[in-house]
Formats: structure tokens, sequence, C-alpha cells
């Protein structure tokens, strides 16, 4: 059996019948879709009120249990992609259970550098230098306040003005304690 294109059957309708509507393609004006909406109306769809058991619940073929419950307290959860409810799951997420634990991370290192106390260290070590580069002697460029010992280990040289340098940002880069990366190399090596 032969599969034909419906345009092939629309030409050949036309050829055979001249000024006739194919055989399967119908254009419907206003008029006849208001008469097709008039005979419609009040009548009930074909599956109104009607059950099918065979394709519900743990019958259907795509069952997969309902839905899940919450994996510590037990109760039944609204979404299926969820395994805690939220109350158990505002418990659950804190500290190294949090997905953003950080090993113990303190953040008062990064208050500290923004201090008062370290903003004057800082400008005292440009005014000492000249805001002036230490390194390669440029000028007017940006300059950062280098600890010589590190900020970290060494807390009673945290504002020492002898324990600073300035540098412009090439240079720090190249020193040894500049970012964390190195910092954590310098740690591991010890």
């Amino acid at each position: 059996m032969l599969k034909l294109h419906w345009l092939t059957l629309f030409q050949k309708n036309l050829k055979n019948k001249k000024n006739k509507m194919p055989i399967g393609i119908y254009l419907r004006t206003e008029k006849h879709k208001e008469n097709l909406r008039l005979s419609h109306l009040g009548q009930k769809a074909w599956n109104k009120g009607k059950k099918f058991p065979q394709f519900s619940g743990e019958n259907h073929p795509r069952w997969k249990g309902g839905k899940p419950y919450c994996i510590i307290c037990g109760k039944k959860l609204s979404f299926y992609g969820y395994k805690r409810c939220r109350k158990c799951l505002d418990e659950y997420c804190v500290g190294e259970n949090n997905h953003n634990w950080k090993g113990g991370y303190d953040n008062t290192i990064l208050r500290l550098r923004r201090t008062k106390k370290y903003y004057e260290w800082r400008r005292n070590i440009f005014i000492r230098d000249k805001f002036m580069c230490q390194e390669c002697g440029k000028k007017h460029i940006y300059i950062e306040a280098h600890h010589i010992k590190d900020f970290v280990n060494y807390p009673e040289l945290r504002f020492d003005i002898n324990n600073g340098l300035t540098l412009c940002r090439e240079c720090h880069k190249q020193t040894n304690n500049f970012s964390r990366k190195n910092k954590r190399k310098v740690q591991k090596e010890i």
C-alpha cells in the first residue's frame, strides 16, 4: 500500500472535480464555527465523571510509590525531590552538614582587616614609603600594603609598621604569602 502525501491527493481532486474541496481538508467559516459551538453547548465531555481505576494510583504504569516521607521524622513530604521536611532540614544543615561548610573557617581575620587600626597601619606604611613600590620603584600606580610576616600566623606583628612594605600589584603577586593558595602551600610544607 502506497502512502500518498495530502498535497498530491489535493491536486488529484482538483483535476477531477473542479471548484470542489478535497476530501479530508475543510475550511471552516466563522458561521460554521459558531454553528458547531452552539450544537455542542450543554453536552458533557465523554470522560466527565468517569473514573479509570485501571490507571489510577498503584495500577498506573508509572507509579513510583507516591510522595516520599522525611528520612528523619517520617512526615509525608509535599514534593518528590526532597528527602527531609523543612523543620528537619533546618536542624540538619548546621555546621559540618551544611553544603557551604569550609572546615571551621572563621572570618575574624576579615573583620580585623576592616578596622580603623588596620587602615591607619596601611596609610602609615604608604606615607613612610612615599607611595612608591619598594621592589620596582614605580609611582602613581595601584599600591598595596604587604605584610612581611604573615597576618594570620603572626598576630603580634599585624599592626607593626616595621612588618609592612609598600608594593605594586605585580610585585605583591610574586611574594610567597600573597594569596590563600600560597599560604596553604607554605602550611603544607611545614
